[in-house]
């Protein structure tokens, strides 16, 4: 069996630029997405974005105003907690 391809888009919108660093599927099979965005000031704030099978999402932002927050990697437990 070949790759499978959706037609569906997910928008994560913002005002600053964006990137994604470490993409994975959850034991739902949620698709989890760990990410940032940067402000003009360098200012980096992290990003998970939970997409499910119906292609419902989650998001949260998760900054610091003393501290930059950037995932590099990330994992699912047996228990689907993301660490």
């Amino acid at each position: 069996m070949g790759p499978q391809y959706l037609d569906n888009e997910i928008i994560f919108d913002t005002k600053f630029h964006s990137g994604v660093k470490r993409v994975l599927e959850d034991n739902n099979q949620d698709v989890i997405i760990a990410g940032f965005t940067k402000d003009t000031a360098y200012h980096y704030s992290g990003f998970l974005l939970k997409i499910d099978p119906d292609f419902d999402t989650t998001s949260v932002l998760i900054e610091n105003d003393t501290a930059d927050i950037l995932f590099t990697d990330m994992l699912v437990t047996p228990e689907n907690n993301y660490f």
